[in-house]
């Protein structure tokens, strides 16, 4: 039966244009007419966890893997959506078995770390990392990880050399700009760490503004005006490949759209 595929290719489309009604209808149905596919279940759990809805994306995810226990996929990220919700012992049962099957694999690796830092091996944890940027240099969980244990053992140059790699790779990532700000307000560093933290400030209220019009769009698909304003938000604060998906779903529902 071609139907689950049919399904998943309607919304993977509906998806990649952010017509997020259209999706979850087509959702809906898939779950109703083929109730053992965990497929659904997967896209809800990724949907939750771009929202930074972990609870919900953790639970999908438990439902889907009850499904399809053999599906590495579903198993690598219910590990991180533990992670998240810092279930550690649980998370650390799944990187273990996965590691036994991919022993390079550098997300893994980093994940791996976080287990290690929960349970206090911080030296383990930052020889870790150290050999997955052997291997992976641009690894921006590597780096911004590998920056905050520098930071918290005082090692402020370090911290910071590590820290801007990171910003270099993702801009947008308060979590990274906050720990930066951090380590210059560590070395007085003032101006500096005041432009860090200012951006953390805009940025959660940019992305706020963004979850109140993507919960817009839901209620009224075409509404153009709410996408292209979550679209000039992401331009500093979001990932490019997010704004890019939101000013594709415009053209895709107007092409003649102007604002």
């Amino acid at each position: 039966d071609d139907g689950p595929e049919i399904c998943e290719g309607f919304v993977n489309g509906y998806l990649v244009t952010y017509q997020l009604g259209d999706a979850f209808r087509i959702l809906e149905a898939w779950e109703k007419d083929f109730p053992q596919d965990p497929q659904p279940l997967v896209f809800r759990a990724a949907f939750s966890a771009k929202t930074d809805s972990w609870t919900a994306a953790v639970g999908y995810l438990r439902q889907a893997m009850a499904l399809a226990p053999q599906r590495d996929d579903i198993q690598r990220e219910l590990a991180n959506g533990l992670l998240n919700l810092r279930e550690t012992a649980e998370a650390e049962k799944l990187f273990k078995q996965l590691l036994k099957s991919h022993p390079e694999d550098p997300e893994l690796l980093v994940g791996w770390v976080q287990i290690l830092l929960e349970r206090g091996n911080a030296d383990e944890a930052r020889s870790s990392l150290n050999r997955i940027l052997q291997t992976h240099p641009q690894n921006f969980v590597a780096l911004r990880t590998l920056g905050q244990l520098e930071l918290n053992d005082g090692h402020t140059d370090e911290a910071v050399r590590y820290l801007e790699m990171a910003v270099k790779l993702k801009s947008y990532d308060t979590e990274v700009r906050y720990t930066l700000g951090t380590a210059f307000q560590k070395m007085k560093r003032s101006a500096e760490a005041r432009e860090q933290f200012d951006f953390v400030a805009k940025s959660q209220e940019a992305l706020q503004r963004v979850d109140q019009l993507t919960s817009r769009v839901r209620v009224k698909n075409d509404d153009l005006e709410a996408r292209f304003e979550i679209a000039e938000l992401l331009r500093e604060y979001g990932e490019p490949k997010d704004r890019l998906l939101w000013l594709r779903s415009i053209v895709a529902l107007d092409p003649s759209y102007q604002p």
